[in-house]
């Protein structure tokens, strides 16, 4: 049943989606991607869109299964979570992707679909910058596909190496977890089946999934840059998977570290976060060698080992090495090992350190004791925490339980908990069938759903009984694992059926009341029953005379048990009945059987018999029916084999053969045998209202073989022409002297020879068949030669053979004949067909249709109403067409045939003729190289001379040039393309040029003179000046400026073109640093890109300053080519004005501006809009107002006191104040020209102010 809350959901794509996804009660990992790619598949993500994803995170397991790991994925997709604020995808940068809301687009789901549940936002791989010095090296990422684990079946510690990352405590603690908790370590990963798997961890008590997929930072080939397995790999790749998931994980910010999705974001994670994350542990302790109770407490270390929690030692950074006396290293600085167990013999602790073992050359104990001694000696501790208790399960012991319809059952009659170290927190319920239902506090909870329940309201759970049993379940949370889900049922007390086993007379019916005794234990009358019986030997229920299905509930109420009965069959049927009081139906009764005596059914005699040909048969008259119990029979069932096309008929029409044939008895009076010819088997079998009998014995009805009808036929010599009736051919006989009532013809077709029927004729060497009332319409038609024939009949039973072969023998006819002879030909000249041959038939037939055909040399051709025809190929015309059929000679000598049809038979081809042309070389075209100015045009017609060798005019030309340098022909005003054929009628060449360009291009001109192409002129080139584009000059090499300055791109540079000529177009690029970009009308533009912008939007072109440096090119076009990119020139953000720089604030702003020394240059284009402050103006710093005009004598005003003042200037038109920070009087400053029309203020080399006086109107 899908759950209710499906049907509420507002999109309709979705709601389709998850009506079909519920419809089983499950909701899977693959269901939740398809779910999710539908709406990214849709375009960006709508409100209702929105509504139903948030409504379906909020219901998974209410009345839909969903797994924890799906459900937790759904969850923080649709619902948010830190780490969807980027995307990483295995690079370095981290993109901005964002929580799922309306207007998600298609890309950003899609990134959110990889992140979580196809493990596609691969965690950034840099290496940590120490790592080269240890060999590691990172080629990039790569599929590494493996088994989940070594051939050990699961996980072990020879499986954890660590690899370049500096996360050994997670390597530790993954050593204690396969350790300490196997069970732990066999459901913490989701195998998917599809390259994917889901990884397991805890977060604040609660569990946290994370999808990862088969891709790993590699060295190169399979070899794993971080976590791996290096004496199997590519194998137990669990450690790998963990890791990277660990990584992503990160990208949360909930373990400790900033939100990023990274390797290195692992590194150093603190024990505290690593055991809670693996175990769930609740509670992590720090053991100092250091303290004072650090011997004394050496029993909890024991204990806590004893008990299965983990335990990893740390050494810090400024520890020694220690070494085995063999001299491989044992105890690390900066590093973390797996404490695996206490050896008591020694009194010291086993270590496991998590680099792992078999690397080639290996110089380190991978595993080796320690004593508490060495461990102070190192400065090193213990942290321990408590998954040993927290690892333990409760389980429920659960009872089947019984009770009266509407009563209750309290929780501690149902299931009670055992086993578990920590107090039960929490139940789970579930009732799947929902006959009753539980209630908690009285409240009836909603079946088919997870009901979850705190354990302080243990006392108010219980259990409703329904009108029918319900399965349940049960399972119980300690605050850190749940239990299994223990099952158990609840049935409902109810009326209780006796029955015992009867046996029956042959067709004996009973009362189904007299089959049972009914009781209930509370006195309550039965309001309904439910019957069943197996229907074996055809017993069966029947109420008020309908007879009532087998194997099936047959439900009737109290009232109707009167109109019940049982009917017995043949043999033992088995019954149950069970009957409900109107508050429950009680359990079924005991089987039992009602057995009546078997009837074999009925039996047929039958005898052979002997028939004469076409005789009938009453089926009657076939057999003798008689039955063991003497029941008439009510059906027949009827079966022959249908040799020699004897069949039964029933009402006129043949009944099939080899099948069964079912009447009633009523139809056996319409029912006969038509005899065939030969010998035909038939069966009989009859049903006497109870059962089927056996089939008869076969019997055969023998009738004369009827060999069919037999057509007598002999050769025919015809003449040219001639037609015969078909009945004219032949003479039918009959052995039974039947008349014949079908026909087959057949010839070979040879020499043209055919049947025709009502005037078409009928395809040879196939079965042509005829009614006999057709004959008379059916001709054969002689050929040439000779053609052989066959007929055969059919009578109405049987066809006959096929009659002799015989011939039609007609003369052969060889068709006309074409006389020809060569033709010599002037230029150009056309001839009628008709005028190339003499015809002639040896039976003076007219000639119905040509055939002509020519080789096509040198250009000649056949042509049909003006319309040239093909060479080489069959060109077929009429008779009538003739005279519209010319021959067209060209330029030498062409070969033709011709060939006619005289309505019969194609003649042979004419012998083959010529007719030969003058050669014609084609037209020539004079001309020479062409020295061209800057962007000179030229009419096509200047480029050559045209000459041609019969004086005829040019129809068409062809023109072809190389593009080198941009030149071009041009057609109408449309460049043609350049190194290929552009063709143009005589009456377009006024309207070709052609266009020079930049340098020199080489052109070639052929034309046609209507019948031939001349050869292409000689090469020529046409020569321009080079034009080697417009150049631009940055204003600057290094503009510095403030973060949110806007500049004019048309204020960075100035341009200059060798010829004078305007720019047309721009193309500006950046690098992007420091966040700078241009803007075409608000717009941003993209970095590291060719942005092209006509020179019609220079003006709306601006570059906005960002926080640091940002290095632009700038290149243009002249209408003819693109002129080199600038120089590279940069804008920056230094805040600072460097010594002997200039920053320029190209807009209002608010900067906070400071010189570094004394000779810097603050220049402000629009000073009334600069509302910042600038600091540390001394010695030859200057500060320019760009656009307040210099004024002889001009003064400078400054009010403020020791900090600072405000700096003002005018030129009477425009004034300016701005915030300086500082001491100074305002005989301190000195105004001169800026050079370009502004006002520069510097201060007085003379004047340094120790105390600014107050300033007085």
């Amino acid at each position: 049943m899908t759950a209710s809350w499906v049907n509420s959901l507002v999109d309709s794509g979705i709601k389709s989606d998850m009506l079909n996804f519920a419809a089983d009660g499950v909701f899977t990992d693959a269901e939740a991607i398809q779910l999710l790619a539908d709406v990214a598949n849709r375009g960006s993500v709508t409100a209702n869109e929105l509504n139903s994803l948030q409504l379906i995170a909020a219901n998974l397991n209410s009345g839909l299964y969903t797994s924890d790991y799906v459900s937790h994925l759904f969850n923080q997709l649709v619902d948010g979570n830190p780490a969807n604020a980027t995307w990483t995808g295995g690079g370095t940068a981290h993109v901005t992707l964002g929580n799922l809301q309306v207007g998600t687009t298609s890309t950003q789901m899609s990134e959110l679909i990889g992140k979580w549940f196809q493990g596609t936002d691969l965690p950034d791989p840099t290496l940590p910058p120490d790592a080269g010095g240890s060999g590691w090296t990172l080629q990039g990422y790569s599929a590494v596909v493996g088994p989940l684990y070594s051939s050990a079946g699961a996980a072990t510690v020879n499986d954890i190496c660590q690899g370049a990352d500096g996360d050994c405590e997670l390597m530790s603690g993954l050593i204690d977890v396969v350790v300490f908790h196997p069970q732990v370590m066999s459901s913490m990963i989701v195998d998917n089946g599809n390259g994917t798997y889901g990884v397991r961890f805890y977060v604040n008590g609660q569990e946290t999934w994370e999808t990862v997929n088969d891709e790993f930072p590699v060295v190169s080939g399979t070899e794993l840059d971080y976590g791996h397995n290096y004496n199997e790999q590519p194998t137990a790749m669990w450690v790998a998977l963990v890791e990277k998931a660990y990584a992503q994980l990160s990208a949360t910010g909930q373990i400790g570290h900033p939100a990023v999705n990274s390797y290195n974001n692992i590194s150093a994670d603190p024990p505290t976060d690593v055991l809670e994350n693996l175990t769930d542990a609740t509670s992590v302790n720090y053991y100092l060698s250091s303290a004072s109770n650090w011997y004394s407490s050496k029993s909890v270390y024991i204990a806590a080992l004893s008990s299965h929690d983990d335990v990893i030692l740390e050494i810090p950074s400024t520890s020694p090495y220690t070494y085995d006396s063999a001299g491989n290293i044992q105890l690390v600085p900066d590093h973390a090992f797996g404490v695996v167990g206490y050896d008591s013999a020694t009194g010291n602790f086993i270590v496991r350190n998590p680099w792992g073992n078999s690397y080639p050359g290996q110089n380190w104990d991978v595993q080796f004791e320690v004593s508490l001694t060495q461990i102070a000696s190192e400065d090193g501790d213990f942290v321990i925490d408590n998954s040993g208790a927290v690892d333990v399960a409760p389980t429920v012991v659960a009872s089947n339980i019984t009770g009266r319809v509407q009563t209750s059952v309290a929780a501690s009659s149902m299931f009670y908990t055992t086993g578990s170290p920590l107090p039960i927190v929490e139940y789970a319920l579930w009732n799947s069938t929902g006959n009753g239902h539980f209630t908690v506090g009285g409240v009836a909870q909603a079946n088919g759903a997870e009901i979850d329940v705190a354990a302080s309201q243990w006392s108010s759970i219980a259990y409703q009984f329904g009108p029918a049993s319900d399965q349940l379940w049960v399972e119980a949370f300690n605050g850190v694992s749940w239990s299994a889900w223990s099952e158990f049922t609840a049935t409902p007390e109810g009326p209780a059926v006796t029955v015992a086993n009867v046996t029956a007379t042959h067709g004996q019916s009973f009362a189904a009341s007299s089959l049972f005794t009914y009781y209930d234990p509370f006195g309550l009358a039965a309001t309904e029953y439910d019957v069943w019986d197996s229907g074996a030997g055809g017993g069966h229920f029947v109420l008020n005379g309908v007879a009532l299905a087998a194997n099936q509930d047959n439900y009737i109420t109290a009232a109707q048990l009167s109109s019940l009965s049982y009917q017995s069959g043949s043999g033992a049927d088995t019954l149950w009945i069970r009957a409900n009081d109107s508050t429950v139906w009680g359990q079924w009764s005991s089987a039992f059987t009602v057995t009546a005596p078997v009837d074999s059914g009925p039996v047929e005699a039958v005898s052979n018999i002997v028939a004469a040909h076409g005789q009938s048969y009453a089926a009657s008259s076939l057999f003798t029916y008689s039955d063991p119990f003497s029941s008439p029979a009510t059906q027949y069932d009827v079966w022959d084999k249908g040799t020699g096309g004897g069949h039964f008929v029933l009402n006129g029409v043949a009944l099939a053969a080899n099948q069964d044939n079912y009447i009633t008895s009523a139809q056996l009076t319409s029912l006969s045998y038509q005899s065939g010819s030969g010998v035909d088997t038939l069966w009989i079998r009859a049903n006497d209202g109870t059962v089927w009998g056996a089939w008869s014995s076969p019997f055969t009805v023998s009738a004369p073989v009827d060999s069919g009808p037999v057509e007598a036929v002999s050769n025919i010599v015809a003449a040219h022409g001639q037609s015969y009736a078909a009945s004219s051919l032949f003479t039918y006989s009959d052995p039974f002297n039947s008349p014949a009532t079908q026909y087959d013809v057949w010839d070979s077709g040879t020499a043209g020879g055919s049947f025709v029927l009502n005037g078409a004729a009928l395809p040879a060497n196939q079965d042509n068949y005829i009614t006999a009332a057709q004959l008379a319409s059916l001709t054969y038609q002689s050929g040439s030669g000779i053609d052989k024939l066959w007929i055969r009949a059919n009578d109405g039973t049987v066809w006959g053979a096929w009659s002799n072969a015989f011939t039609v023998n007609a003369p052969v006819d060889s068709g006309p004949v074409e006389a020809v002879s060569s033709i010599v030909a002037a230029h150009g000249q056309s001839y009628a067909a008709s005028s190339l041959f003499t015809y002639s038939d040896p039976f003076g037939s007219a000639a119905t249709q040509y055939d002509v055909w020519d080789t096509g040399t040198g250009g000649g051709h056949f042509v049909l109403n003006g319309w040239a025809l093909s060479a080489n190929q069959d060109n077929y015309i009429t008779a009538a067409q003739l005279s519209s059929l010319t021959y067209q000679s060209g330029s030498g000598t062409d070969t033709l045939w011709i060939r006619a049809n005289d309505g019969t038979v194609w003649g042979a081809w004419s012998s083959a003729f010529t007719v030969n042309a003058p050669l014609d070389s084609g037209p020539v075209e004079t001309v020479s190289s062409i020295v061209a100015g800057h962007g000179q045009s030229y009419a096509a017609s200047s480029l050559f001379t045209y000459s041609d060798p019969f004086g005829s005019a040019a129809t068409q030309y062809d023109v072809w040039d190389t593009g080198t340098g941009g030149g071009h022909f041009v057609f109408s005003g449309v460049a043609l393309g350049p190194n290929v054929d552009n063709y143009v009628t005589a009456a377009q060449l006024a309207s070709l040029s052609y266009q020079s360009g930049s340098g020199a291009d080489t052109l070639w001109v052929r034309t046609n003179d209507g019948t031939v192409w001349g050869a292409w002129s000689s090469a020529f080139t046409v020569t321009a000046p080079v034009d080697t584009g417009p150049v631009l000059t940055p204003i600057s090499s290094n503009t510095l400026s403030v973060q949110g300055q806007t500049f004019s791109v048309s204020s960075l540079f100035s341009y200059s073109d060798p010829f004078g000529s305007s720019a047309t177009s721009y193309d500006v690029w950046n690098s992007g640093g420091g966040n700078g970009y241009f803007t075409l009308n608000g717009v941003a533009l993209g970095a590291n890109q060719d942005n092209v912008v006509a020179a019609s939007q220079l003006s709306q072109l601006a570059y906005h300053v960002g926080s640091g440096t940002d290095t632009l090119w700038i290149k243009a076009n002249d209408g003819t080519v693109w002129g080199a990119w600038s120089s590279a020139f940069t804008i920056s953000d230094p805040s600072i004005i460097p010594a002997g720089q200039t920053l320029e604030l190209a807009s209002a702003s608010s900067a906070q501006i400071s010189f570094a020394s004394s000779s810097g240059t603050l220049k402000l284009d629009d000073p009334t809009g600069f509302s910042g402050t600038v600091a540390g103006m001394t010695g030859a710093d200057a500060i320019d107002f760009a656009n307040i005009d210099f004024v002889a004598g001009q003064t400078v005003g400054f009010a403020g006191n020791t900090a600072g003042g405000s700096l003002s200037v005018s030129d009477g038109v425009h004034a300016a104040s701005i915030a300086l920070l500082g001491n100074y009087m305002a005989s301190t400053f000195v105004a001169a020209s800026d050079g370009h029309g502004g006002t520069a203020i510097t201060v007085h080399p003379d004047q340094v102010a120790t105390l600014a006086p107050p300033q007085h109107a």
